[in-house]
């Protein structure tokens, strides 16, 4: 088995924009998807003190991108 590490996203402005997060997400994993990864790993789940880099808010609300994880990984329970 091969081993792809695809990087979260860069540090910049663009960390906290929640549209740009979940489009990245969206064409990151329909790639992975496409050339046969079997497993992806989105570390962060929640924001904190690594950014807002979560699938999940500071409040414990599913972001624009935690919900679109959910769709392409509908058994995927996000719990904060």
């Amino acid at each position: 088995m091969e081993l792809i590490i695809a990087r979260a996203f860069p540090h910049g402005k663009k960390t906290g924009d929640q549209k740009w997060q979940a489009e990245y997400l969206s064409r990151s994993f329909s790639v992975l998807s496409q050339i046969g990864v079997p497993v992806v790993i989105w570390y962060g789940l929640n924001d904190g003190g690594n950014g807002p880099r979560g699938l999940v808010d500071s409040h414990g609300k599913l972001k624009l991108s935690g919900r679109l994880f959910v769709r392409f990984f509908p058994a995927a329970v996000c719990h904060p």
